[in-house]
């Protein structure tokens, strides 16, 4: 067994600490990516409705292709290095783009193949990230450990659109995607720093494969309720959040008219509901019930939908729906997205893990790519104000999938299923 800090006082565990502070610099990091390299791609090279679909498809594909085998490969190896190689390859990676822009060959096809090999080394440290967590704390302290990260992840949310918006209308696009580069590098090294002792790998049954180990995995979602339902209820809402959010850039500069300096300001204004948001879990999960924490959450969510196709008009009216519909779903985002993550990770064997978590993520963020295309080609025939109106399905396809499951009435999280 792993040694594990016993207090219940994350703040005193250096381990914890460590872990939360790469992913604070990181997140801010990709804040400020998310909406560089869009506008990069609007503002710099003239990007069309689909082609920020495929840019949008190109950094969450590889979700697609290689997820399965990042869990197996994860289950079989430590998880540390893997976070550690991950974060330095992607700070390298993006450096390719200020170079290109500098020398006077940046394309699009440049920002297709950077987001494809970024996106490909994402998928293997968010796999060992979710599940390297619990080797640092105890399952009981799951919610209050995630919570904390989410706290640092919508602080970065709230000030990191704002940062980019203004670093791309003062420096340009290229320069500001330099310190995403070097947020990697200082995860990097902070994550090199944790020393909490980590579970050896599992060794290896006679006769296993990596196909036999992938159907591990992916029979352990679908045999179980609560991990089928997650499953299906966070992907059928991927698939139309995602049409909106591919697009959702070029809708505000386009048929709106905002300037980057103001879409920065609407993101981090917005994204104040996203850090008020962060300190909800845990009081909603003791407050209503584990299992109406996640419903009430989703509701809130598809609600939040609904204004995006509202938003029309000089900015005075525009800037307060785009605000609110941020803000809502920012509110309501962390309640659902931490108590079902936290109740994936408790209810998993550690033996499954890497293999369980990699098959959520192929099926939940496989919907992403798939969903930013279906939001490019809508664009592309119907118009962008079609593409938020179609985003307004999503909160309902996973409120069908919840509410004919056992999660609504779950009070807390069930027994651990080794325990």
């Amino acid at each position: 067994m792993a040694t594990i800090h016993r207090t219940t006082r994350l703040w005193h565990h250096p381990g914890f600490v460590r872990l939360w502070a790469a992913q604070t610099v990181s997140a801010f990091g990709d804040q400020i990516t998310l909406l560089a390299l869009p506008l990069l791609a609007v503002t710099t090279l003239g990007a069309s409705a689909g082609q920020m679909g495929l840019l949008r498809a190109a950094e969450t594909g590889p979700i697609l292709v290689v997820g399965l085998f990042a869990g197996v490969w994860i289950d079989r190896l430590r998880r540390r290095p893997i976070l550690i190689a991950a974060d330095l390859g992607r700070g390298a990676l993006l450096l390719a783009i200020p170079v290109a822009a500098w020398l006077d060959v940046l394309r699009i096809e440049l920002l297709y193949v950077v987001g494809i090999l970024i996106g490909t080394l994402s998928v293997f440290f968010e796999v060992a990230r979710q599940s390297y967590v619990t080797a640092v704390v105890r399952r009981d302290q799951l919610v209050d450990a995630n919570s904390k990260l989410m706290v640092s992840a919508s602080g970065a949310e709230v000030a990191g659109p704002g940062i980019a918006g203004a670093l791309v209308q003062l420096l340009g696009a290229p320069i500001t995607l330099l310190f995403d580069a070097v947020s990697f590098a200082v995860s990097g090294a902070l994550i090199g720093r944790i020393r909490t002792s980590e579970p050896a790998p599992i060794p290896r049954l006679q006769g296993s494969n990596v196909w036999r180990e992938m159907h591990d995995g992916l029979r352990q979602v679908v045999r179980d309720p609560i991990l089928r339902t997650l499953a299906g209820a966070t992907a059928s809402g991927n698939i139309f959040e995602s049409a909106r959010s591919a697009v959702l850039v070029l809708y505000m500069s386009e048929d709106l008219g905002l300037k980057p300096g103001a879409i920065g300001l609407v993101f981090a204004a917005g994204s104040v509901g996203f850090f008020l948001g962060a300190f909800l879990p845990a009081w909603t999960a003791r407050r209503f019930g584990l299992g109406r924490a996640i419903t009430g959450a989703m509701v809130v969510l598809w609600l939040s939908e609904f204004l995006y196709p509202l938003a029309a008009g000089p900015n005075r009216v525009v800037v307060p729906l785009l605000v609110a519909a941020l803000f809502l779903g920012g509110l309501a985002g962390p309640s659902y997205d931490v108590n079902q993550f936290s109740l994936r990770q408790a209810i998993t064997p550690d033996a499954l893990l890497g293999r369980v978590n990699a098959s959520m993520r192929v099926v939940i963020r496989g919907a992403v790519p798939i969903g930013a295309l279906l939001g490019g080609l809508i664009g592309e025939l119907f118009g962008l104000r079609a593409v938020m109106l179609f985003g307004t399905l999503g909160g309902l396809s996973s409120l069908l999938w919840l509410w004919r499951s056992p999660i609504p009435t779950l009070q807390t999280i069930p027994p651990h299923s080794e325990d």
